[in-house]
């Protein structure tokens, strides 16, 4: 699950889908790209037919897993949100709340990475 995280964070693998009212993906909108920078080295082999890595979609096999990243990617994207639309503010009870979110991450990657999965 780390890998996973890492390769996410770092844009290597991209989340692609429709969010819904509550701002969190669509489970059955999404899937999972190469960064095209990266997929423009590679092909891929599937049925025997060559594809360019760039037109390839990606599923996670584990449901458990997928739910997971689904959860933190909708926490991540909340949490960028707020810091786009009050990352200049100089109001401490803001800068305090946004402070707890980014701890609040942190300690759900932390958690991610040790047991792979998060709380109910």
């Amino acid at each position: 699950m780390g890998l996973l995280l890492m390769l996410i964070k770092t844009n290597l693998l991209i989340i692609k889908g429709e969010r819904g009212e509550d701002d969190g993906l669509i489970p059955e909108t999404v899937s999972f790209d190469i960064n095209p920078f990266v997929s423009q080295f590679f092909n891929a082999k599937v049925n025997g037919t060559d594809s360019n890595a760039q037109s390839l979609a990606f599923m996670l096999k584990s449901d458990d897993v997928f739910k997971d990243i689904l959860k933190w990617e909708k926490i991540t994207y909340g949490y960028e949100k707020s810091a786009a639309k009050y990352g200049d503010t100089n109001e401490q009870a803001i800068l305090d709340v946004m402070n707890e979110m980014k701890d609040y991450i942190d300690a759900i990657e932390m958690e991610l990475q040790r047991s792979g999965a998060i709380p109910k």
